[in-house]
C-alpha cells in the first residue's frame, strides 16, 4: 500500500517526463513539415529534370504549365533539356514545345523545335524526302533561279524561325505534313514577300528582320473604311509576315487538294475568267468586250482593225513599256499606210487612204491610237506593272482584266461586283490562286478564325473543310507531285 507521498512523488516524476515527449512529437512534424516545404520549393527546371529522367512526359507537361515565365525562360535556356523534351512522345512533346519556344534564344534550337514540333525543316539543308530528286532538284533552283529575289539562301533569324512556329500553332498539322521545306532568301528586306513552289512542297519567305511584327496597314489593302467603296480590306491589322507565311502555305494545300482555285464553285465567287495568249487577236478581244466604251466614237471599222493588228501585236511581244509599245504603234501605222508600188508620192496615198478610212493622216490616225483606252490598259495590263495594285477599280470597265505572271502571259478577269462587296486586299485579285492563298492566311491567322474573312469566302472556305486537316504523318504527302503540277513560283510579293 502506498503512502500519499509515495503517490505524489510519482505523479511528480510522471509530469517532469512529460515536456520531453512532446518535444519529441514537435521535432517529428517539424522534421516532416521541412521535408514537404523542400518538395514545393523544388524549381520548375528540377521538376523538368527529374520527370525527363524518368521519362515521365506527363510530368514534364504538369510542371512546364506550373512554372513562372521566368522558370520557362531558364529552361528554354537550356539546349539540353529542350532537346530531351523534344525526344518525347508527341502527346507530351507538343505542348511542352509550346509552352517554352517564345522564351528561346537561339536560333538553332528554334530551328530545330520546329521540325520536331511541326515537321517542317527551315532551310535547304534538310529536305523531306531527300532520296526525292525533283525536291531537292526545285529547292536548288528555287534558290539559284529565282528573278525577283536574291540568288543565295541566306540563314533563318530567330524572329523569323519564331514566326513560323507561332504561324504553325494555327493552321491544321495536316497541311503542314505537305511541307518539304521552307526557306528565306533575304532578312534585311522593305517589307514581305514569298514565293513557292506549291507542287513540290518548298516556299520561301523573306522579311525584314528589325520588324518581324510589323502590321498590314495599306501598302496592299484599302486601309480606312469610308473609301469609295464604303469598306476596309480585312487584310489591314494582320501581321504581314504570319500572313505570308501561311499565304506560301496556302499555294502548297491548293496544289495538293487538286487545284481548288480552278474549281468552277471557286471560280464563281468573284467571276473568275481566264483568257489564254495562245491567239493574241481573241485576247484583244476579250480586252475590247471588257470595255463599256473601247474606242472613241468616231473610229470607223478600218481604224478598230488597225487598232486589233496593233493591240494584238503589243500583246504578242509582250510590250511592257510605253515607248515599246509606241514603237509598234508607230510601225503597224506605217504598214498601213504604206506606198504601193505605182503610187508617185505618199501625199497622194495618204489622200486616197484618207478617203477610205474616214479623213485620218497617218500622223493623226498614230495619235489617236495612243489614246484608244484598250491599247492604253493592255500596256498597264501586264504582270509587270502590278495592276492588281491600283487603288481602285480601273474606269470605263465592265470587268476588270490584266495578266497575272510574267511567266506564262495568262490574263485573267473578275467581275467589278467582287471588288466592291468588300475583299481582304487588293493582291487577291492578281488570279484566282492568290485569292486562295489570301483566303487560306486571312482564315487561319486571324484572331478569332475567319474573322478577318468576307463572307462569301468563308462560306466555301468551310464547306470544304480547309479550316482543319487531321495530320497524315505516316502517309507519303510529301513525295513528289505528276509532272506539270508547281514550279511557277507563284505567291507574288506581299
Amino acid at each position: 500500500m502506498h503512502t500519499l507521498s509515495e503517490e505524489k512523488a510519482k505523479r511528480s516524476a510522471k509530469d517532469a517526463s512529460a515536456p520531453k515527449q512532446a518535444d519529441s512529437t514537435s521535432a517529428a512534424l517539424a522534421a516532416q513539415s521541412e521535408t514537404s516545404e523542400s518538395a514545393s520549393e523544388k524549381s520548375a527546371l528540377d521538376k523538368v529534370t527529374e520527370a525527363l529522367s524518368s521519362s515521365n512526359g506527363k510530368a514534364v507537361v504538369n510542371a512546364l504549365m506550373a512554372a513562372s515565365q521566368a522558370e520557362l525562360k531558364e529552361i528554354a535556356g537550356k539546349p539540353d533539356t529542350v532537346r530531351q523534351i523534344m525526344a518525347l512522345e508527341k502527346a507530351y512533346r507538343n505542348p511542352s514545345l509550346d509552352s517554352l519556344y517564345s522564351y528561346v534564344t537561339e536560333v538553332g534550337l528554334m530551328i530545330e523545335m520546329v521540325d520536331a514540333r511541326f515537321g517542317v525543316p527551315l532551310g535547304s539543308a534538310n529536305v523531306k524526302n531527300p532520296d526525292d530528286v525533283k525536291s531537292v532538284q526545285h529547292v536548288k533552283k528555287l534558290i539559284e533561279d529565282n528573278k525577283d529575289n536574291p540568288q543565295t539562301e541566306v540563314a533563318w533569324t530567330l524572329n523569323g524561325a519564331m514566326h513560323v512556329y507561332s504561324t504553325y500553332l494555327l493552321l491544321p498539322q495536316g497541311h503542314l505534313d505537305m511541307i518539304r521545306a521552307v526557306l528565306t532568301l533575304d532578312t534585311r528586306q522593305s517589307g514581305v514577300s514569298g514565293a513557292a513552289y506549291w507542287g513540290y512542297g518548298v516556299y520561301y519567305v523573306n522579311y525584314n528582320d528589325k520588324s518581324p511584327n510589323a502590321k498590314e496597314n495599306g501598302g496592299h489593302t484599302e486601309p480606312f473604311a469610308g473609301l469609295r467603296y464604303g469598306h476596309k480590306d480585312t487584310r489591314n491589322g494582320l501581321v504581314m509576315l504570319d500572313m505570308t507565311i501561311a499565304h506560301e502555305l496556302g499555294h502548297c494545300v491548293d496544289a495538293r487538294l487538286g487545284m481548288l482555285s480552278d474549281k468552277a464553285d471557286f471560280l464563281e465567287i468573284s467571276g473568275w475568267e481566264k483568257h489564254a495568249k495562245s491567239s493574241p487577236e481573241k485576247l484583244y478581244d476579250a480586252i475590247v468586250a471588257s470595255f463599256e466604251e473601247p474606242y472613241p466614237s468616231d473610229f470607223n471599222a478600218t481604224e478598230k482593225d488597225i487598232a486589233r493588228k496593233a493591240g494584238s501585236k503589243i500583246l504578242s511581244e509582250r510590250a511592257v513599256k510605253k515607248t515599246d509599245r509606241d514603237e509598234i504603234l508607230a510601225q503597224v501605222v506605217e504598214d498601213e499606210y504604206k506606198e504601193p508600188e505605182n503610187a508617185s508620192s505618199r501625199g497622194f496615198f495618204d489622200k486616197l487612204f484618207n478617203k477610205n478610212s474616214g479623213g485620218r493622216t497617218s500622223a493623226s490616225l498614230l495619235n489617236a491610237l495612243k489614246k484608244v483606252k484598250v491599247i492604253k490598259h493592255i500596256t498597264r495590263g501586264f504582270a509587270d506593272n502590278s495592276p492588281w495594285y491600283s487603288g481602285e477599280l480601273f474606269s470605263g470597265m465592265k470587268r476588270q482584266i490584266h495578266e497575272a505572271y510574267d511567266t506564262d502571259s495568262c490574263w485573267f478577269s473578275y467581275k467589278n461586283e467582287a471588288w466592291k462587296r468588300g475583299k481582304i486586299s487588293r493582291y487577291q485579285f492578281r488570279a484566282p490562286c492568290e485569292e486562295f492563298a489570301e483566303l487560306y492566311a486571312s482564315y487561319h491567322v486571324a484572331n478569332p478564325k475567319g474573322s478577318h474573312t468576307p463572307d462569301l469566302l468563308k462560306t466555301w472556305f468551310l464547306s470544304k473543310g480547309l479550316d482543319k486537316m487531321e495530320s497524315t504523318e505516316g502517309a507519303n504527302t510529301k513525295s513528289a507531285s505528276p509532272e506539270g503540277s508547281g514550279g511557277s513560283g507563284r505567291g507574288g510579293k506581299f
